[in-house]
C-alpha cells in the first residue's frame, strides 16, 4: 500500500545472474549467485522542463552465500559510498557526490542505515537535474537486501518517501 500511496508504479523486476570463481582454504569452485532486481518509477514535474520520469525507487537482493563460514559477497564490506557508487556505474549520466546526510530505518526485522548524497543526473536532451540518492544495506534471511531511491532535489519531502517505502519493504 505505501508503494501506491507514493506514487511509484512497477518497471522492471528481473534476475540477473553472476558466475565468478572464488578460492577459499586452497580450494578453488564456481558460484553462481542470482540477484533480483525490482525498480519503481515516479514522473515528477520539473517545471520548464516539463514532466520527466525522474524519480527511482530500487531494490537488490543479492546472496549472503557462505563458504568454510565465510561470507563470500563483497557487497558485506561495502560502505554506503561504495554502493553509491555502484549505482552511479549503472545509470548512464548520473554523477555521485558528496554525502549530505543519513538517517536510520525500521526495515525487514532490523535497522538500515540511509546515507543521501548530492548529485546530478543529465536527462539526454543536454540538460540535467540536481538529485538526492540514497543508498543503505540490510541483511535478511541469507541475502543483502539494497534499497535504493534517486529523485530530484527539488521534491519536498521525498526523502521522507523513500523512508517510508524502504520501511515498507518485504523480501
Amino acid at each position: 500500500s505505501v508503494q501506491s500511496d507514493t506514487g511509484y508504479e512497477l518497471a522492471d523486476a528481473r534476475s540477473e545472474e553472476l558466475n565468478r570463481e572464488v578460492t577459499v582454504a586452497g580450494q578453488t569452485r564456481e558460484v553462481r549467485a542470482v540477484n533480483e532486481v525490482v525498480e519503481y518509477h515516479r514522473t515528477a514535474d520539473l517545471g520548464p522542463l516539463g514532466e520527466r520520469e525522474l524519480a527511482v525507487f530500487a531494490t537488490v537482493a543479492t546472496p549472503a552465500f557462505e563458504i568454510a563460514g565465510q561470507v563470500m559477497s563483497p557487497v558485506e564490506d561495502w560502505s554506503n559510498r561504495k554502493l553509491a557508487l555502484q549505482v552511479q556505474n549503472q545509470y548512464d549520466g548520473l554523477e555521485v557526490g558528496e554525502s549530505v546526510g543519513s538517517r536510520t530505518v525500521e526495515t525487514l526485522d532490523a535497522t538500515v542505515e540511509l546515507t543521501q548524497f548530492a548529485g546530478t543526473a543529465s536527462l539526454g536532451d543536454g540538460t540535467s537535474v540536481d538529485v538526492f540518492l540514497h543508498v543503505g544495506k540490510v541483511r535478511h534471511d541469507g541475502d543483502f537486501v539494497l534499497p535504493v531511491g534517486v529523485y530530484p532535489q527539488q521534491l519536498s519531502g521525498e526523502a521522507d518517501t523513500v523512508a517510508a517505502l524502504v520501511g515498507a519493504l518485504t523480501h
